[in-house]
């Protein structure tokens, strides 16, 4: 297990990490009363397997964790480290509500024990899962809160993770619209780039510069950084498309029409086209830019609609609908070629039961012609094929902006009566 955690964490080679830590796994299951051994083991398993990133195979391993813990309760002490890559595993399959109350749950939990490296890990990821859920309020409390624990306790030989910690908040302000603030945070992390500009860090940062420098509208110095970002991302090899996007969109801007086609090409190497997500929401977004093609606009708020609806609290559903940076955009160009129809409808948590008072009505934005498909539905449906494709259209999107519609409201959108 040594062995595998050094080269794990010290060498990086998870790979071989992998190998060591099976072989522990097997040792210490041969051990009827190690538990704590198997814990260690199946800790190192999930790193591993996330580091090269091969989810399924760490989510095995954790529901194996999981077992172990219901089995042996003396494991409690580890627990914190089993709550945070519940966490991990809940982020990257989408469950942002579960991986936002479980790095809530390691706040807690760090606060009350004193633990200052854990409490920045849950605060750096709660603020990153805030910011994504477009609770900027939260996120930028976190990652301020971050920063102070950052300046009164980073020891020199760790002052480099005070440079991940300050992208954080950077970014925080940035998705947040309050650009002004993230320029002041930003002057140290351009001190920082202009003497060492190299490594992970350096990579975060220009990222950060890049997409600051977009929201302000300077498409030149936001093509810049994330020009940068992708020097160092080539040097240590891809992983991720969200950079190239972010680098292709700010090249179309400019008129870089072949830079901005060839990063567009590598994000697609890249990405998972069968995984929802944001960053297929933002490449398919990028892709109706490059093309002009309406059926990719159409893909990338299709995205959007599902994953609003993977959030189960109403209020999380609609600040993702909204505060979101590229899903105004969406909505701009959604809305200029489809008909649509902005309608006040009951919010999802007001009792059912009672008359309804202005407070309780949402401005909602409904889709009555898509512009794309209702045509192609109508023809090979008819009418009533096309009325509950509709039908299902608008039940979603109000669902996604936190309303619930009466039966009433769909048939005045559909022009039908209610018995209909």
């Amino acid at each position: 297990i040594q062995v595998a955690h050094a080269l794990l964490f010290v060498f990086g080679d998870a790979e071989k990490a992998l190998q060591y830590s099976q072989r522990a796994l097997a040792f210490s299951r041969a051990l009827p009363h190690e538990p704590y051994s198997q814990a260690h083991a199946l800790f190192t398993l999930i790193h591993a397997h996330l580091r090269v990133r091969e989810r399924p195979q760490a989510a095995d391993y954790l529901a194996q964790t999981e077992a172990l813990f219901a089995q042996h309760p003396e494991l409690d002490s580890l627990q914190t480290e089993l709550i945070g890559y519940q966490a991990i595993l809940a982020q990257l399959e989408s469950r942002w509500e579960e991986a936002r109350r479980l790095q809530h749950r390691l706040i807690q939990i760090h606060r009350a024990d004193h633990n200052l490296l854990g409490l920045t890990n849950a605060l750096y990821n709660a603020a990153h899962i805030g910011s994504f859920l477009g609770q900027h309020e939260e996120s930028i409390l976190f990652a301020e809160e971050l920063m102070a624990h950052t300046r009164q306790n980073r020891s020199a030989s760790d002052r480099y993770m005070g440079v991940f910690d300050r992208t954080m908040l950077v970014e925080c302000y940035t998705m947040a619209g309050r650009l002004a603030e993230a320029e002041k945070a930003l002057a140290p992390l351009l001190d920082w780039l202009q003497r060492e500009d190299a490594g992970r860090g350096a990579i975060q940062a220009w990222m950060a510069v890049g997409n600051l420098r977009f929201m302000q509208g300077d498409f030149a110095a936001a093509y810049h950084a994330h020009s940068r970002a992708l020097v160092h991302i080539e040097h240590r090899g891809a992983s991720t498309s969200a950079p190239y996007i972010c680098h292709a969109e700010a090249a179309l801007l400019l008129g870089k029409r072949t830079e901005a086609e060839a990063s567009f090409e590598k994000a697609t190497g890249l990405i998972d086209l069968e995984l929802t997500s944001s960053n297929l929401t933002y490449y398919r977004y990028v892709q109706f830019l490059l093309t002009g093609e309406r059926r990719y606009l159409a893909l990338a708020r299709e995205q959007k609609v599902k994953l609003c609806l993977l959030l189960a609290d109403p209020r999380l559903r609609r600040d993702y609908w909204q505060n979101l940076a590229v899903h105004p955009d969406i909505e701009r160009y959604w809305q200029a070629g489809a008909k649509v129809e902005t309608v006040q409808l009951a919010g999802e948590t007001v009792p059912l039961g009672r008359p309804l008072a202005p407070e309780d009505l949402l401005a909602v934005t409904w889709t009555l012609d898509d512009g794309v498909t209702d045509t192609a539905v109508r023809l090979a449906s008819g009418k009533a094929g096309l009325r509950r494709h509709v039908l299902q259209r608008l039940s979603e999107e109000a669902a996604a902006q936190g309303a619930l519609p009466r039966d009433a409201d769909l048939a005045q959108a559909l022009g039908v009566s209610v018995r209909t």
